[in-house]
């Protein structure tokens, strides 16, 4: 568990989308902008494309980023019959003999000339897959924008709107003005597509080399300013493939700590997740002994928290140490006795299951990863885990990170199908919402097997707040607090029904020892910063119910909506650079992410960063 580093839905296929699919999801869409205009959320001056004329395709041409070789592809425009009067354009890519990118190109006549904020599409975007924006302004500039997938919509089966602010720097610019802003009105817009590339190991790769990019409604944005009413539609949770309610959870390092479940129950966790050291419970070769962890079970369901228990490391009866794992067919027989005594000694409890932690590090899986021993581990050990509590729910040891290679070489072998749910542990120091495209494609890889396991659990994720300067300060404690509360707050509204966060407690007192500083409270369970910002979300929480999310007209811009009797709660933030000024009705009430009053701007308005705020709605 240590760690080093920092609704709709739409059927695609690889040959495109199904016409009265797309023509209902078309409706739904303009229906949906127009609702967003007419509420005045922000202010669409110009419509760049809709695709519903034939002419569309003559307007667009294509390029296969030819100083790159090797990328095909092609775009049309598709009506699918004689019949049908709503198109959409469709980017087909193919990158199996190399190249960077593909795009489709759009002149502008006349120019664009009033001030730009953002450009918007509809888009369905296929896993492992980026899209990107080129604007080509009236100076000859070329500016190169990218927009990753939003957290609000997780699923590549949605369309969704992805915006490309250009109020902030983009990525690359070139030619002409040479400024990084668009100057003098835009000319031509480009949306291209790339390989997404992730990380595997300490190698880049190109996830994605093949599919049918959707593209329609292109609009450009000119006021930056958004409006929240209070009645907004929301995007509900995606349902969850997996039985187990939406639940968050923390990391505990004990067994017998009253107080500290007492603290993890006020910052509104229903989980913990603990070790369950094999070398703990066998202490006698064949003999068992939980009676720590049934104190800890009976504690946590004392204050309405389950438990997830990792069945981990090994044995010096059957391993040669308490460090290496079971490899051979006897050790793995014995892990499987264990986890069997387990299951059976807790059925009924619903405790819940987790085969290993971080399989694919050496400091868990010595002296080195095996995904095929792993994978035999698991096909020992969830079977066995079954006929000692038939109705328990097991997750595979949460890699660390997403280890793509690791995954695929696993799921291979059947060693998932059984399962639950698949674990992975997506640690990202800027936030949580960086690793969208990275879980969509892990997710992804899980259903090229028809029997597989397609539910992700985040069995581990967090923040050290030494990684933002000395642990101990305020500074550092602050920032670790935004990133929890982000954390928490899409593990709420995730399809990913199991977001744990490591971890409850600081595990030391020196400053620059991330592993000192994970935690929401200090040694004598005082709370630090992020203990306090999730005690306040769980106290707006109380007697409310989480609706989902609103979308708003900037992919980067994100608000969880939460509904009382007569109360309706906004938590908006940024990932944004550059912050959203955001105009609430009068009455509302506007707080900080520890519950201080914040007093709105002239007009009603109130400015989002990155820290996460409250906007409080009478109904």
């Amino acid at each position: 568990m240590r760690h080093r580093h920092a609704r709709i839905f739409i059927k695609w296929t690889t040959c495109g989308l199904e016409m009265q699919t797309k023509r209902t999801m078309k409706n739904i869409l303009l229906i949906f902008f127009t609702i967003t205009i007419a509420a005045g959320r922000m202010q669409a001056d110009t419509l760049i494309e809709h695709f519903d004329d034939r002419s569309a395709g003559s307007r667009w041409t294509f390029n296969n980023g030819g100083e790159f070789p090797g990328a095909n592809g092609s775009f049309v425009t598709s009506f699918g019959n004689s019949s049908v009067t709503s198109g959409f354009g469709r980017l087909t890519v193919d990158f199996t003999k190399g190249g960077e990118y593909v795009l489709a190109r759009r002149l502008i006549s006349p120019a664009i000339t009033s001030a730009t904020s953002a450009i918007t599409v509809a888009t369905q975007l296929p896993p492992g897959l980026s899209l990107f924006l080129r604007v080509e302004d009236a100076s000859g500039q070329t500016l190169h924008y990218v927009a990753p997938r939003p957290l609000e919509y997780t699923s590549p089966r949605v369309y969704y709107t992805a915006t490309f602010d250009t109020r902030v720097a983009p990525l690359y610019f070139w030619g002409g003005a040479n400024n990084s802003r668009i100057t003098g009105g835009i000319v031509s817009i480009s949306l291209g597509v790339s390989p997404l590339k992730l990380k595997d190991g300490e190698n880049y790769f190109a996830a994605a080399k093949t599919g049918v990019v959707a593209l329609d409604t292109i609009r450009q944005i000119s006021s930056s300013t958004i409006r929240l009413y209070g009645n907004e539609r929301v995007i509900g949770p995606t349902p969850s493939l997996a039985p187990m309610l939406r639940s968050q959870g923390v990391s505990i390092h004990f067994t017998d700590n009253p107080a500290a479940l007492d603290a993890a129950a006020a910052a509104g966790f229903d989980m913990v997740r603990m070790d369950l050291f094999w070398s703990w419970a066998e202490t006698s070769r064949g003999i068992y002994n939980f009676t720590r962890w049934d104190k800890l079970i009976n504690d946590a369901k004392a204050r309405g928290l389950r438990t997830l228990l990792i069945l981990d490391y090994g044995n010096p009866f059957y391993t040669g140490s308490s460090k290496n794992p079971p490899v051979n067919p006897e050790s793995r027989r014995a892990f499987g006795n264990f986890a069997e005594a387990a299951a059976r000694h807790f059925a009924g409890k619903k405790v819940c299951y987790e085969i290993w932690n971080e399989p694919n590090y050496t400091n868990f899986w010595p002296p080195v990863v095996n995904a095929i021993a792993f994978s035999n581990l698991i096909k020992e050990t969830v079977g066995r885990i079954k006929v000692g509590d038939p109705y328990a729910e097991v997750v595979s040891g949460g890699l660390s990170g997403t280890d793509f290679g690791f995954l695929k070489t696993v799921s291979a072998t059947g060693a998932l199908d059984q399962l639950t749910a698949v674990g992975v542990h997506p640690y990202d120091a800027n936030g949580s919402e960086g690793q969208i495209d990275a879980l969509v494609y892990f997710e992804s890889l899980l259903t090229q097997r028809a029997t597989a396991t397609k539910s992700v659990w985040n069995t581990e994720c967090g923040f050290s707040s030494s990684w933002y300067g000395p642990g101990k300060n305020a500074t550092s404690q602050h920032t670790q607090a935004k990133y929890v509360l982000r954390q928490v707050l899409g593990g709420l509204v995730s399809s990913r029904s199991l977001n744990v966060v490591y971890d409850l407690i600081d595990d030391g007192l020196d400053p620059y020892n991330q592993e000192h500083n994970f935690g929401l409270y200090a040694p004598d369970l005082t709370p630090k910063a992020s203990g306090k910002v999730l005690r306040y979300l769980w106290k707006v929480r109380s007697g409310k119910s989480v609706e989902g999310m609103v979308q708003l007209p900037t992919t980067l811009l994100h608000a969880v909506a939460m509904r009382g009797a007569t109360q309706r709660v906004f938590v908006l933030w940024t990932e944004n650079k550059q912050p959203s000024t955001v105009l609430i009705p009068s009455g509302a009430v506007v707080s900080n992410m520890y519950g201080q009053a914040l007093t709105p701007g002239t007009g009603g308005t109130v400015t989002v960063n990155s820290e996460p705020v409250y906007v409080f709605m009478p109904l």
